[in-house]
């Protein structure tokens, strides 16, 4: 959207304008469950720490503990098509089980997060 406004020839609008419109744009698509296309949004905030909480807050808010085709189909692609980190989906997880008391839950997804780690040092 921000792009479109400077293609049109709006270039003087400020770094907070711009934060105010992506962040403005990711609400309206979260209301409407498409959560994940939020994160697509805020992926373009040009302040590097907003877009990381920006992230991580819309995570935590929406990432499931237990997994649903349709929610399958969505991790994948925050994970592939957006390159959201691992780290992030699973810390996500993380807290969300503890929260809801899952303990056995954050057990595997640390399992999970060693067993990533292994394979990468092996590469």
């Amino acid at each position: 959207m921000q792009q479109t406004l400077v293609t049109l020839g709006y270039t003087h609008l400020s770094d907070h304008v711009a934060a105010l419109t992506h962040t403005n744009f990711a609400t309206q698509l979260e209301a409407h469950g498409l959560w994940h296309w939020a994160i697509f949004v805020v992926l373009h905030l040009r302040d590097s720490s907003r877009r990381r909480i920006a992230v991580q807050d819309l995570l935590l808010r929406h990432i499931e503990i237990d997994d649903t085709p349709e929610y399958v189909k969505r991790e994948q692609f925050l994970k592939e098509e957006l390159g959201i980190s691992l780290v992030w989906i699973h810390q996500a997880k993380a807290i969300k089980s503890s929260i809801n008391k899952r303990y056995l839950t954050i057990i595997r997804i640390h399992i999970l997060r060693i067993f990533i780690y292994l394979n990468l040092k092996r590469i």
